[in-house]
C-alpha cells in the first residue's frame, strides 16, 4: 500500500480531516481502521471525505469507509471530495467493444449514496450527467494571481477553449488559440500547433491534466517559433507520468496543483504547487 494516506474523514466542516489506515490480508484484500470520533449532541451530523482516487485500491478503499458510515446511524449527511476524479478522460466510448469508463466509475460512486460529490477542474461536462450532486470547483480562483504575471493565455486545444477564453476575459489577457492532431487508431497525440502567426514574449498555456506532456512539448516549440520567450504551464491535475527531462527543455516553469497525492515532492526549481481550498 502507499505509505501517504490516500483517504481521510471528518466528522465536522470545521476541523482539521483524519486519515484512514488502509492495509491489506494476507491474500490481498483490504481493511481499514480510523479513530473512532466523539460525537456532539447534535441530531444533525456531518461526515465528510477526501478521496485521492488514484488506484482501484483507493476506489475500494472508499467503499469500504461509506459501508462504516451507512451502518453508523448518527451519519445524517456524507459529503465526498474527489480533488481529482478518476477516468473523467474516458467520458464517451471510442468504440463498439470499448468501455464507457466514466459511466461505470459513476455508477460505483452513485451506488455510495453521497450528498454531494466535490472535484477541481473536471475534464468535461460529462461528470454532471453522470454522477449523482456533482459538483466542480473552476480553477484560477484569485489565490491563483502568480501566474497570471503573463502576457496571454494559450487554450492548447478546442476541449479548453471555452474556459480559457473565460479566464482571458476575467484577467484581462490576450488569448491565442492552438490545435492538436491525435492518431485515432490509438489516441496518441502526434503534434500540436499555434493557429497565430505571432504570439507575445510571454505566454502561459492553461489545461486541466498534464500526464507525459505530449500536448505541451510540441505546442511549446510553436510558441517559440512564433515569437515567445518565455512559455509557462499552469495544469490543474499534474500527473507528470514521464518527469520533467523533456518538458525542461521547452517549458520555463509549470505551475499545478495539490489534488496529486505523491510519495516524493516535485522539483520545487521547475514546478510550483499551488493548495486548492474546496467549499
Amino acid at each position: 500500500m502507499n505509505n501517504k494516506p490516500h483517504l481521510f474523514i471528518r466528522y465536522y466542516s470545521n476541523v482539521d480531516p483524519t486519515p484512514v489506515q488502509v492495509d491489506k490480508f494476507s491474500n490481498g484484500d483490504l481493511r481499514i481502521s480510523y479513530p473512532s470520533p466523539k460525537w456532539s449532541n447534535n441530531a444533525f451530523t456531518y461526515a465528510g471525505i477526501i478521496a485521492y482516487l488514484q488506484s482501484s485500491d483507493d476506489i475500494m478503499a472508499l467503499c469500504l469507509l461509506n459501508d462504516v458510515l451507512e451502518r453508523n446511524k448518527e451519519v445524517k449527511k456524507k459529503e465526498l471530495i474527489v480533488p481529482f476524479l478518476p477516468y473523467s478522460r474516458q467520458d464517451r466510448p471510442m468504440g463498439e467493444n470499448v468501455p464507457f469508463s466514466l459511466k461505470a466509475f459513476s455508477k460505483i460512486i452513485n451506488s455510495l449514496g453521497f450528498d454531494s460529490v466535490t472535484t477541481f477542474d473536471v475534464h468535461s461536462d460529462v461528470p454532471h450527467g453522470t454522477i449523482d450532486n456533482f459538483i466542480n470547483v473552476k480553477p484560477l480562483t484569485n489565490s491563483y494571481l502568480e501566474i497570471c504575471n503573463t502576457d496571454a493565455f494559450v487554450s492548447p486545444d478546442a476541449g479548453a477553449f471555452k474556459k480559457v477564453s473565460e479566464l482571458a476575459l476575467k484577467y484581462e489577457k490576450s488569448l491565442i488559440t492552438a490545435l492538436k492532431v491525435r492518431d485515432v487508431t490509438n489516441g496518441n497525440i502526434t503534434n500540436s500547433f499555434v493557429v497565430e502567426k505571432t504570439v507575445p514574449k510571454h505566454v502561459t498555456i492553461i489545461d486541466d491534466i498534464c500526464d507525459g506532456g505530449a500536448t505541451f512539448i510540441p505546442l511549446a516549440k510553436s510558441l517559440r517559433e512564433r515569437g515567445a520567450e518565455i512559455v509557462n504551464l499552469y495544469v490543474s491535475h499534474g500527473i507528470f507520468s514521464k518527469g520533467f527531462d523533456a518538458l525542461r527543455e521547452h517549458i520555463n516553469h509549470i505551475y499545478t496543483t495539490d489534488t496529486i497525492c505523491r510519495e516524493s515532492p516535485l522539483p520545487a526549481d521547475f514546478v510550483s504547487v499551488l493548495r486548492v481550498v474546496f467549499p
